[in-house]
Formats: C-alpha cells, sequence, structure tokens
C-alpha cells in the first residue's frame, strides 16, 4: 500500500524508480515502446512474407509433385499414394489449400478488432488504476474495504511477476526457434523466430500458429524440412511445457513446478 496513492491514481512501479519519472510518463514510454515495436515488426515482416508467400503459392504444387515422385519409389509408397489421391486425400486437397486462405484471413482480422479493443481496454485501467480499483472496491462492505486493497495489491504484484516470467519464457523459445530454423537453413529464420515469440505468450494454440506457419515456409526447400521444422517445434513445446516453464515460474511466482 506504500507505494500507491489511489485518490491521485498514481501507483509507483520499477519503471518509475529507474528512469526517475512520474508513473504517467513511464506509461507514455512503455505505450511507444510497444508501438514501435509492433510498427518495426510488422515492417520488418511484410515484405518478406508476401515474397514468400508468392513464392509459396507456386511453389506448393511442385512440392506436392516431388514428395509424390519419391514415394512412389516404394512399394508402400505406392498404396500411400493412391489413398492420399483420393478425395480427401492430401494431394486432391493440395489445390484448394491456397483458395481456403481467405477464410484464415477473416478470422484473423476478427482476431486483430478483439486484440485492439482489449488494448484500448488495458490503456484506461493503466491509466488510471486507482480510480477502477476504487470502483471494485465500493463492491465490497466498508469493513472489507481494507483488506481488499491489500489483497488487489498482492494480486498485482503476483501477476508482475508472472509476466516477467513469461516474457522471459517467449524470448528463449524464440531465440531456440531462430537457432533451429537457421540451421535447417529455413527462409525467414529471424523473423520466425520472433513470431514465434510472441506467440507464445497465447497458451495452446501460439506455438502451433508459430509451428504450422513455419511448416509452410520450410515446403519451400522440400517436404523433408517441413518434417524437420515439424519435429523441431513438437521438441521445443515439450520442452518449454515440461521443462522451460515450470522453472521458469518456480523463481518468477514461486509456484511449485
Amino acid at each position: 500500500i506504500r507505494n500507491c496513492d489511489w485518490s491521485s491514481d498514481v501507483c509507483s512501479s520499477d519503471l518509475n524508480r529507474w528512469l526517475r519519472v512520474g508513473p504517467h510518463w513511464s506509461l507514455a514510454i512503455v505505450i511507444i515502446g510497444l508501438l514501435l515495436s509492433a510498427g518495426l515488426l510488422g515492417w520488418l515482416l511484410a515484405t518478406p512474407i508476401s515474397n514468400q508467400a508468392q513464392q509459396l503459392s507456386e511453389e506448393l504444387p511442385k512440392a506436392v509433385e516431388r514428395l509424390q515422385q519419391q514415394l512412389e519409389q516404394y512399394g508402400w509408397g505406392k498404396t500411400l499414394v493412391a489413398r492420399l489421391k483420393q478425395p480427401a486425400g492430401l494431394f486432391s486437397q493440395a489445390g484448394n489449400m491456397l483458395n481456403k486462405a481467405s477464410t484464415v484471413f477473416s478470422s484473423t482480422i476478427e482476431v486483430v478488432v478483439y486484440a485492439w479493443v482489449i488494448l484500448f481496454c488495458g490503456f484506461y485501467l493503466a491509466t488510471q488504476p486507482g480510480f477502477y480499483n476504487e470502483g471494485f472496491l465500493r463492491l465490497l462492505p466498508p469493513a472489507k474495504r481494507a483488506r481488499g486493497r491489500v489483497v488487489l495489491l498482492k494480486i498485482g504484484h503476483g501477476l508482475r511477476h508472472w509476466l516477467f516470467g513469461q516474457i522471459i519464457s517467449m524470448s528463449i523459445i524464440g531465440f531456440l526457434t531462430w537457432l533451429g530454423l537457421l540451421l535447417l537453413k529455413i527462409p525467414l529464420s529471424a523473423a520466425l523466430g520472433v513470431l514465434a515469440g510472441i506467440l507464445d505468450f497465447v497458451p495452446v494454440a501460439g506455438p502451433w500458429v508459430a509451428g504450422m506457419i513455419s511448416c509452410v515456409l520450410a515446403l519451400l526447400r522440400s517436404p523433408l524440412h517441413a518434417v524437420y521444422v515439424a519435429m523441431l517445434f513438437i521438441a521445443l513445446h515439450l520442452f518449454e511445457g515440461h521443462v522451460l516453464v515450470p522453472q521458469v515460474q518456480k523463481h518468477a511466482t514461486r509456484l511449485p513446478p
């Protein structure tokens, strides 16, 4: 409670103390930094991914054809190819994959709109935390409000430590993804590493989305490289879930692994 002035909506933070500026200035610095980071990432990814998408649309049918030719060299491969050529098979659906991209993009736009709303809610909450905290505390009986303030501060303290641990995990996953894709000589390895690190914030779905994008780009080299990339992301997912996150959050939030 000592670090918070609920009446003036001012709460001190580590950034305030490091930079020796007021809380509103530190909030402005964080927002500007986030916007610049998002803009820089978009600038770095937009042109290369657009070029790679065009190249992928041209190379994907060739990659599928090469995979078919390699499989047909073996007896079991011929049987597999015959099944894949059925109406529900992979080869018969390969030509329709790019046509279905519009559905994915429309869903992506919807997600971006939701994210934009959440960002603005977070902006207002961060600008006037005391205003919203006091509004929440009015839901409690007057005799319980002092205890409610303490609980809210402890929750905020725990969430800050959890977020710091999450950022560490995201950075490690992003670096390992970049290193693995670089060793496999996958196009856009650096950009995909950054993307994997950012999407890692989304539980369960985020890493798999990054993995699917990387596998699709790996098809530009060969179907075998796509398999290698899939194995890389499965290994990273297992490492993160069973080793990295339990150990990081153990120190960040004192939760048992």
